[in-house]
């Protein structure tokens, strides 16, 4: 049992300190915390030695498990499923509602005197007052259960119903054994049925570890850090390498001309057409490589945004049409669905570069000949703006799936192509608080979604296009 609630504190805090701005992180690590002071509790009332000052130390414990426990992890899915309003002050209204029950339990009856394992009461008085705990607590269990599975249920991006389903898996069984063994049973006058949340608490700890290595559980993923650190080596290596190669290459070409240049020039003085020509490849082999040089900077430069009210649909439009013109060579049908029109507050120069990367990318994974086909769309979802564009091209095979994303990292066939597009759509759609999400098989086609949240959508857009 020591073990148990040592762990739950120890994701609490890891819940807190993994991102202390997202309060839905803040009440999942009070749920955790609180359901481990219900461990606790348990462990100090095995004490067979009495001590005064115990008794009260259990009951307070016993109380924030059972009251305060069932409130925070009803907070934590009303926050996760972005069912809160935008303003502050309307959310601490929803929470100081949320806490009546909570709060209502300390005055209904005695709650140190009904936790304490040393002050005898009757098994009518203890059914009773368990029986009304229950009937307080209950609206918790349920609205939780409810919110958790119909978000997983109703969700149609993707990658947020994995995370969604990963949080059902994890809470919803857990929650429903707690509410059987600590409030329903206790309620009928059957005492020790607690005893079996140990097994409980274990069977959390370790689905939470198991999701955590693999996926992601409460928004944790232990392997994150990891992974981050040797992608970002993996990128410092594959630069350094670029750089090298390119530039030595290069540097190669422009010494050989030269000095071809130069025995020319001291063998025949009327040399000067071919001198020219060795110059001019000289001169092009300084130009490629200070561009190599250029785009790389750029594309790792951190990116500042300047945001302000922009019209979404001409941002998209001219990104669609300047990727027209740079692959007019192509056969490719390109259909427009705009199905929402809000103005988004966002910077209008990186949105237009993070747009144009994708419908470039979409153009190029279109095969050359036949008829290619892209579709970009704009609509809602669950309150959040999607911009949609989905092709028929070659799409993204399995064993490349692991290094989309990463930088300088390409599946495009060129010497122009450096596998830093999507590394910066990405730093953009964060910098907005949106994501990116992809969806390909290969031969099948790609659909990208970059997915903007609530927060960054204003009134409707005028422009007709």
């Amino acid at each position: 049992m020591f073990l148990v609630f040592l762990f739950f504190w120890t994701i609490a805090v890891f819940l807190w300190i993994s991102d202390e701005r997202s309060v839905k992180n803040f009440f999942g690590g009070c749920a955790f915390f609180f359901f481990g002071c219900g461990g606790l509790s348990a462990l100090l009332e095995g004490i067979k030695v009495d001590h005064l000052w115990l008794r009260p130390v259990i009951a307070i414990l016993s109380s924030l498990m059972y009251f305060w426990g069932p409130c925070s992890i009803f907070l934590y899915a009303l926050f996760s499923q972005n069912l809160v309003p935008g303003k502050s002050w309307k959310r601490l209204l929803l929470i100081q509602a949320a806490m009546i029950p909570a709060e209502l339990a300390y005055f209904v009856f005695p709650a140190l005197t009904m936790f304490s394992p040393i002050v005898k009461r009757s098994d009518a008085v203890r059914i009773h007052d368990t029986r009304v705990m229950t009937y307080l607590m209950t609206p918790y269990f349920v609205l939780t259960l409810l919110l958790l599975v119909g978000g997983w249920l109703f969700e149609k991006d993707r990658a947020e119903r994995e995370n969604r389903a990963t949080n059902v898996i994890l809470i919803v069984p857990a929650l429903c054994a707690l509410y059987l063994t600590s409030y329903i049973i206790p309620s009928m006058g059957i005492v020790g049925a607690w005893q079996w949340n140990i097994v409980l608490l274990v069977m959390v700890s370790v689905l939470f570890v198991v999701f955590g290595v693999r996926k992601s559980a409460l928004g944790i993923h232990f392997y994150h850090e990891n992974v981050s650190k040797v992608q970002t080596q993996q990128a410092v290596i594959q630069s350094a390498g670029v750089l090298q190669h390119a530039i030595k290459n290069n540097l190669l070409t422009v010494r050989l001309a030269l000095q071809n240049a130069k025995y020319r020039a001291d063998q025949n003085a009327n040399a000067d057409e071919q001198m020219m020509r060795d110059l001019s490849l000289a001169i092009g082999g300084c130009e490629h490589t200070l561009a190599i040089l250029d785009r790389i900077s750029l594309q790792f430069r951190p990116v500042r945004i300047a945001p302000e009210w922009c019209s979404f649909l001409s941002i998209a439009d001219e990104a669609i049409e300047q990727s027209r013109a740079s692959n007019a060579q192509k056969t490719i049908q390109i259909q427009r669905e705009w199905l929402a029109r809000p103005k988004v507050y966002c910077d209008p120069v990186h949105m237009h570069e993070a747009v144009l990367n994708l419908v470039n990318n979409a153009v190029e994974a279109v095969a050359d000949e036949g008829e290619g086909k892209i579709t970009v769309k704009v609509f809602m979802r669950r309150r959040r703006l999607v911009l949609q564009i989905s092709d028929n091209g070659c799409g993204i095979s399995d064993n490349q799936w692991r290094y989309i994303g990463t930088p300088l990292f390409t599946t495009k066939k060129g010497s122009n192509h450096y596998g830093l597009g999507l590394f910066y759509v990405q730093k953009v759609a964060e910098l907005h608080q949106g994501k990116l999400d992809i969806r390909s098989r290969e031969g099948a086609g790609t659909h990208v979604e970059l997915i903007l949240p609530p927060t960054r959508l204003g009134e409707e857009d005028t422009y007709a296009g």
